[in-house]
């Protein structure tokens, strides 16, 4: 007659079978939540058209998505770590907010609760905005209402803090899996916003140089007497007077052979000999 294996023994495989069993669930969801987030940062660095400031809306729509929360800003910090430069605000705050342009630049010494995570040096989460809370301000009359709000710092690689992802008004509390995922993408997401904005210092530098640069090009309307050159106001100028205007070029008064020979007819064979 066949042995069963005592209750106890049963229970214990069945409870290890679960645990396995939400493990591997917990392990799909981690690896969707990170194909979501490379997805997201892919579609940043193909942006190669968009201007800095589309991109900027584009990270700061995707990181409230990717939280599930209804309102969001993104911004950047000064050097010395005393102002942010509010940057972008997610869509829903334009539209729920009468005051969502103000301030664009912010003293971090005035800032609410959002400010601590630059006073901290580390992300912060509030799932409860009604209680007490260090530097909380209140919210202005035409706010939006806070219900939960999560900040999360970035870092460079010297260790200053250089921009800032804020996130508020979750269904559901934010978490610690929260703050991992808003981390890592807030990070990965600023390598990329310095490239760019790298390449648009460029762009404008080079406009900047371009536009100071001056090419002679086209048809020049040349006195066939006096060798005058027509501006384009209509008036004559003389040639090197016109060159220097219109061109980068130098100009430095000498005597041709041809002119010397005419010109000091006397001089003009001890000079060549």
């Amino acid at each position: 007659m066949a042995k069963h294996p005592p209750y106890q023994e049963l229970q214990k495989k069945i409870t290890m079978l679960q645990e396995e069993l939400a493990k591997n669930e917990a392990d799909k969801t981690i690896l969707r939540i990170n194909q979501k987030r490379l997805q997201s940062l892919w579609k940043l660095a193909s942006m190669t058209d968009s201007d800095f400031k589309t991109v900027c809306g584009t990270l700061l729509e995707e990181i409230v998505v990717m939280s599930e929360s209804q309102y969001g800003f993104y911004g950047f910090v000064s050097d010395d770590e005393k102002y942010m430069q509010i940057f972008s605000w997610s869509s829903a705050v334009f539209h729920d907010c009468a005051i969502h342009t103000k301030p664009i630049k912010f003293p971090i010494e005035k800032s609410g609760i959002w400010g601590n995570a630059i006073r901290q040096r580390q992300p912060v989460l509030y799932n409860d905005y009604d209680q007490e809370l260090a530097n909380k301000r209140g919210v202005p009359v035409g706010h939006v209402k806070i219900t939960r709000l999560l900040s999360v710092p970035v870092f460079s690689n010297h260790g200053k803090i250089v921009a800032l992802g804020c996130v508020a008004n979750k269904d559901d509390k934010y978490d610690a899996n929260d703050i991992k995922q808003l981390t890592a993408y807030l990070t990965n997401a600023y390598l990329i916003l310095e490239m760019r904005k790298t390449e648009e210092d460029r762009k404008v530098l080079l406009k900047s140089a371009l536009s100071e640069l001056k090419i002679l090009r086209g048809i020049l309307p040349l006195c066939s007497f006096c060798k005058k050159i027509r501006n384009d106001e209509g008036y004559w100028e003389r040639v090197d007077v016109y060159i220097s205007k219109y061109s980068q070029a130098d100009i430095s008064h000498s005597i041709c052979p041809d002119c010397m020979e005419k010109h000091y007819t006397k001089k003009y064979p001890d000079l060549f000999k």
